[in-house]
């Protein structure tokens, strides 16, 4: 709903001719340039990944890599987005990881790379405001703020006192498991 919603507003804010658009996103060299990108950013959040897990057990880089695109491919040709992480959490428990230390890793990577995209989202608004002129990008500007906040409040319930009293009611098993991953 909320890709929905994001993909109508950007389509509904383009400006020019769609068939230059068109043409430009077709060139070699930008089809090159995005596949280059799309490269870099699996590798950088392979390495991420890999500074998440303790570092006197971990995992080669390949190794991750591997993991990793094995993850991309069940999120992306399997219905469900979280399909992949549970794809690499079992695959780093079936190579002796705990599998605290795996779901870990694998949730703060996905925490980090959320951040990420909030901050970016946050810092990148005030150019868009400033090219489009500050009344156009008021929408804009509450969805970024209100994603920071939202994303601020939600990690501290995440590490937060608020989760340990609701996980204190839960069964002894899942309980555990949580205070293994703070």
């Amino acid at each position: 709903l909320i890709t929905g919603g994001l993909a109508w507003y950007l389509i509904n804010q383009i400006r020019g001719d769609v068939d230059q658009l068109e043409f430009q996103l077709t060139q070699p060299f930008n089809l090159f340039l995005s596949f280059a990108v799309a490269l870099i950013a699996v590798f950088c959040s392979v390495w991420v990944w890999q500074m998440m897990l303790p570092i006197d057990d971990r995992p080669s880089f390949f190794t991750l890599l591997a993991h990793y695109l094995m993850g991309l491919f069940y999120n992306n040709f399997l219905p469900g987005g979280v399909g992949g992480d549970v794809v690499r959490t079992g695959a780093l428990v079936q190579g002796g990881q705990r599998i605290e230390q795996a779901a870990n890793s694998v949730l703060m990577a996905r925490l980090l790379g959320f951040w990420s995209i909030v901050l970016l989202a946050c810092l990148t608004t005030p150019f868009y405001a400033l090219v489009t002129g500050w009344q156009a990008a008021y929408p804009l500007l509450f969805v970024a703020l209100s994603a920071f906040i939202f994303t601020v409040i939600g990690t501290a319930i995440l590490f937060g006192a608020p989760v340990t009293i609701l996980v204190n009611r839960l069964p002894a098993r899942w309980s555990t498991w949580h205070c293994q991953l703070r």
